[in-house]
C-alpha cells in the first residue's frame, strides 16, 4: 500500500484509514467509495514496515535540511524570506 504521509492525519481523522496492531505487525486498512455508485469499495489492507517508515522519515528530514540550507543562502543574499502564514 502506497502511503501519502501528508494526507494521513486527515484520512485517519475521517475514518478512511485505520491503523491496527495485528500480532507483532502494524496494519493499515483503507476505506474508499465508488464515486459513481456511492458504494464502498473493498477495504484495502497493507502491512506497515517500520524500516520503510523510518527510511521515509530519514528522506523527509534530508529534504527539510536541504531546504533550510537554501533558505539560509537566500537570506545571505539579502533577500527577505517570510514565513508562511
Amino acid at each position: 500500500m502506497n502511503m501519502d504521509f501528508i494526507k494521513y492525519p486527515k484520512l485517519k481523522a475521517s475514518g478512511a484509514l485505520v491503523l491496527q496492531k495485528i500480532g507483532t505487525r502494524a496494519v493499515l486498512h483503507s476505506r474508499s467509495f465508488n464515486p459513481e455508485t456511492g458504494l464502498e469499495n473493498p477495504i484495502e489492507t497493507g502491512n506497515i514496515s517500520p524500516v520503510e517508515l523510518l527510511e521515509a522519515r530519514k528522506q523527509a528530514q534530508a529534504l527539510l535540511d536541504g531546504i533550510d540550507v537554501m533558505i539560509a543562502d537566500v537570506k545571505a543574499l539579502g533577500v527577505e524570506v517570510e514565513p508562511l502564514a
